[in-house]
């Protein structure tokens, strides 16, 4: 049976989808850890309503989704594919297939997918040869492959700017070909033009700053995402007392450092992009636990001292963001740190040293909090206990 958009069965497919949406993998990742069975139970939910409406291809993308982000990608990329047929046969509008087809490029880049995000741009380029968008997605995409083909790349994005030359995003990815072509003259010509354009175009700016950087120290983009720490425009900010920029300056380089463990496995395919987030995951989530803990004073992920220091502190507010929270999620974070920060002391962010005893301090650490786990979700699910009662228990369990 092939349901067509619109049809009796793809209302209420459409119906009962807009409940089921609410699990995404993607809904998910912004709000914390969930259980694997939540998303189980809407994967079997989704199953069934494809039975009953096996063209409705919202469902097969998200069920998609769901199978490349838990590693078991054939049956992803066979229901992504399943998904981008249907969807070419039913959305006919191409501002609508536009919108929604970017979504699905979105999401496989969360994936870390972006060879298959390759696939499908150069399949909807020959459907849509002039959107000039998918040009740039594409180049874009081959900049993030582990084999980098800048060639291929300059050329399709020539042929987005053929079609829009003042499109700021257009020309900051310009400006990052040339970057990583050592064309630091023209990167930067492009990075300032896409700021005219867009004086709120946050990766220019960020990019102008590495094309200074990488010129001046004769340097990789990877090296970049690694460099030092520049204290004296830290203190300078400090000083200045802008608590904002001062929390900018320290993400900026925390997110450099993320994107280098995330690049180091992608580019060694020492880890499948499954498993490189089943690492970033956690790792983010705690470390926004640590963040929010900290406030205003700046945290640097190679800090290691404080995360040794006050590590029973932090996996308590880590633990109690969440109104009911599973072993594995406390086993995660300690897997995820250990992964982390051998990374950062195979690239020199950390010492040996620190990363040993980071090690060495956070396995009691989990232990403890996983064995108090079961008496934190009873207090935290008891329906006859006030909240402030309930919080009074949880830090007397925790010895807090």
């Amino acid at each position: 049976m092939k349901c067509k958009s619109k049809s009796a069965e793809w209302r209420k497919a459409e119906k009962l989808f807009s409940h089921l949406h609410a699990s995404s993998v993607f809904a998910l990742a912004g709000s914390g850890p969930l259980p694997y069975s939540t998303l189980e139970e809407t994967d079997r939910d989704l199953e069934e309503l494809l039975d009953e409406c096996p063209s409705f291809f919202p469902a097969l993308f998200h069920r998609a989704e769901y199978y490349l982000r838990i590693g078991r990608n054939d049956e992803g990329e066979d229901l992504f594919d399943q998904g981008y047929n249907y969807l070419i046969d039913q959305m006919n509008d191409q501002a609508e297939f536009r919108v929604f087809f970017l979504q699905k490029m979105d999401n496989l880049e969360k994936l870390l997918r972006y060879d298959l995000a390759i696939e499908y741009l150069e399949k909807a380029i020959q459907e849509y040869p002039k959107v000039a968008i998918f040009y740039d997605y594409l180049a874009y995409y081959l900049l993030l492959m582990p084999k980098i083909d800048l060639q291929k790349a300059m050329k399709i994005q020539e042929k987005a700017l053929s079609m829009e030359p003042d499109n700021d995003c257009f020309l900051n990815t310009m400006g990052w070909i040339q970057l990583l072509q050592g064309n630091y003259n023209d990167a930067r010509k492009n990075f300032k033009k896409a700021l005219e354009k867009n004086k709120h175009n946050t990766s220019s700016i960020n990019y102008l700053d590495a094309t200074d950087y990488m010129q001046r120290n004769n340097i990789s983009y990877f090296n970049y995402l690694i460099r030092p720490v520049d204290m004296d425009k830290m203190e300078q900010i400090a000083q200045e007392g802008e608590v904002d920029d001062i929390c900018h300056f320290s993400r900026l380089y925390n997110t450099n450092r993320l994107d280098a463990f995330t690049m180091h496995h992608l580019h060694t395919e020492s880890l499948l992009p499954h498993e490189i987030l089943n690492i970033v995951h956690p790792f983010k989530d705690f470390m926004n636990a640590v963040e929010d803990t900290v406030g205003d004073e700046v945290f640097l992920y190679e800090n290691a001292d404080m995360l040794i220091k006050e590590a029973r502190y932090f996996f308590f507010q880590f633990v109690v963001r969440y109104d009911n929270i599973h072993e594995h999620f406390i086993e995660d974070v300690l897997k995820s740190l250990r992964s982390v920060y051998n990374f950062f002391q195979e690239v020199q962010l950390v010492t040996p040293e620190k990363y040993q005893l980071l090690v060495e301090r956070y396995i009691p650490v989990t232990k403890e909090f996983t064995d108090k786990i079961e008496g934190y979700n009873k207090i935290r699910y008891n329906p006859n206990l006030e909240k402030e009662e309930k919080e009074r228990m949880v830090e007397s369990l925790f010895g807090l």
